[in-house]
């Protein structure tokens, strides 16, 4: 990358205000983010379910927001890392210092195939379960013969209290 850290908060602060606080070349893309240092905090929570060693291999990730969870997959040496997203916004901070592939569309319609491991967060509890089967479905056919699918959820109470602990889940999302 050959931007400044001044050039790059400057791309960053002008898409606006970020969900994911990213570390770019020293430059936090959220530093008053009302949950920290989010999602590296959650990251570090299940950070070890994920293969510490991706040389060579390809990952799909599905709804990745911004792309901090992408970026940790090359970090880990992935060959090529693909995130995807409907939403436009998030797709344009993702592309912020060209850090990745990141690709609009939605998980439900054309999904990209041969992928080595296949990375979904918080996803499929948004879903019922027909909708959450398609969403799967569409991963099994991302995925090459011997993927490996990383599914990271949390369970949402079916009754959502005024407690610290039930907005922490909804507001983690």
């Amino acid at each position: 990358m050959s931007w400044t850290p001044e050039e790059i908060e400057a791309r960053a602060r002008a898409l606006g205000t970020w969900f994911h606080n990213i570390d770019i070349a020293g430059v936090k893309t959220a530093p008053d983010h009302f949950l920290g240092d989010y999602p590296a905090l959650k990251w570090r929570r299940f950070a070890d379910a994920v293969p510490r060693d991706l040389s060579g291999k390809t990952v799909l990730d599905i709804g990745c927001n911004g792309g901090f969870y992408s970026i940790e997959m090359k970090r880990r040496g992935a060959a090529r890392v693909l995130g995807i997203d409907h939403d436009e916004a998030y797709l344009r901070q993702a592309g912020v210092a060209e850090r990745g592939g990141f690709m609009g569309g939605s998980f439900f319609e054309t999904v990209p195939s041969g992928f080595d491991l296949v990375l979904m967060k918080f996803i499929i509890h948004d879903w019922g379960d027909e909708q959450a089967r398609a969403i799967l479905a569409k991963a099994r056919a991302a995925a090459t013969p011997d993927a490996t699918l990383v599914l990271i959820e949390q369970v949402v109470p079916d009754t959502i209290a005024a407690t610290p602990e039930h907005q922490a889940v909804i507001r983690a999302d």
